[in-house]
């Protein structure tokens, strides 16, 4: 009988702790084609080891997350970096869902953009064949 008085109390304070954390899911989209999600964009809450990437679809989730504000980070190459502050809750799936706008470039950006010159195509005496040595 005292076994199984520990067994309830054991699973009792494990379904206790699982509410202790909550849930970041929600979708990342482009701000031009409002039904594409942007594929493996980096998502992570700020001062915390908390990150993924989305899908194909533009979803991710987090998990296990102590209840709190954060401030979350989205980002990918081409687009605008988000910061959006989230409230987790314990117990609760926080939603949301972001649009993405692209980034538009300056000529600043554009200015330190190294350009690679073309190959030399100049024929040399060593570049021409034996016979053409003569």
């Amino acid at each position: 009988m005292k076994n199984i008085i520990w067994i309830i109390a054991l699973l009792l304070s494990s379904g206790l702790y699982a509410q202790e954390s909550g849930i970041l899911a929600g979708t990342i989209k482009d701000q031009e084609v409002f039904d594409e999600g942007v594929v493996y964009a980096q998502v992570r809450l700020k001062d915390t080891n908390f990150k993924t990437q989305t899908n194909f679809r533009g979803n991710f989730e987090l998990k296990n997350i102590t209840p709190g504000t954060y401030i979350l980070e989205v980002s990918y190459a081409g687009y605008d970096t988000l910061e959006i502050p989230v409230l987790i809750q314990a117990g609760e799936n926080t939603q949301i869902t972001q649009y993405m706008s692209a980034k538009m470039l300056s000529m600043e950006d554009l200015s330190s953009l190294k350009v690679k010159p073309a190959a030399s195509t100049t024929n040399r005496e060593s570049d021409l064949g034996a016979d053409r040595k003569r």
